[in-house]
């Protein structure tokens, strides 16, 4: 998982607007990822394990409030 916020922290940091769409390689997400997308899964994947916390939570009879 290191490997990971490397690859990310890389493609994001480096990135320009002439350069958002060269692949970079990312051992986590795996090969053929661009630039772009890597920080778009770095601003979002966030909500995946939101998700199965509020999922894990309702199924314990725990009712989160927004």
């Amino acid at each position: 998982m290191a490997k990971t916020f490397v690859a990310i922290r890389i493609a994001i940091l480096t990135s320009t607007t002439t350069n958002a769409n060269d692949v970079v390689d990312d051992p986590g997400v795996g090969p053929n990822q661009t630039r772009a997308s890597e920080a778009a899964w770095a601003a979002v994947h966030g909500y995946d394990h939101y998700g199965q916390v509020i999922g894990y939570l309702r199924w314990n009879g725990i009712i989160p409030k927004p």
